[in-house]
């Protein structure tokens, strides 16, 4: 994997996911929250987007969300909020502090998970296949290793499937 500096042509735009240990038995990547999730509802105090996986209640505690865009209050925009709960059966993720402005459907976010989630193997990267899909579990191909919320910051390790012959 390569950094895209954002100046050298040819590495002025994308994603990337850097290799920070690499020995005989484990490759772990470090990668920054970068795909976008379009919210289907919220308000001041949660984010809700219906579609992320796995439904289980509690999955998203102690990540946290980087706002894209908010319709109601375009000041919230780049701004991280911690997690403090999930509900999994409608993708609910209770925000640690009152915003402002309440977040609504079409308002779009980045998602880092938290200390619940350390070792869940079950992602697949998305169709670019730049990110974690967190919308698509049951994959085989990421395993979440840990977070930093704080920075938006993941670290996986890619797993190999079985190959028979």
């Amino acid at each position: 994997m390569e950094a895209h500096d954002g100046s050298t042509s040819g590495r002025d735009s994308g994603n990337w996911i850097e290799l920070v240990v690499n020995d005989a038995d484990d490759c772990i990547f470090r990668h920054k929250a970068a795909k976008a999730y379009t919210l289907t509802g919220g308000s001041t105090t949660t984010a809700v987007d219906s579609s992320l996986l796995p439904q289980t209640d509690n999955f998203w505690i102690g990540g946290a969300i980087k706002i894209i865009s908010c319709a109601a209050d375009s000041s919230l925009n780049g701004r991280v909020v911690k997690i403090s709960d999930s509900t999994g059966a409608t993708g609910s993720l209770a925000l640690a502090e009152t915003l402002p402005a309440a977040l609504a459907s079409g308002d779009t976010i980045y998602l880092c998970p938290g200390y619940m989630a350390h070792n869940h193997i079950g992602y697949d990267l998305d169709s670019d296949a730049m990110n974690p899909n967190f919308d698509a579990d049951g994959g085989t191909v990421l395993e979440l290793y840990d977070t930093d919320p704080d920075n938006m910051t993941m670290y996986f390790k890619f797993k190999r499937s079985s190959v028979t012959s």
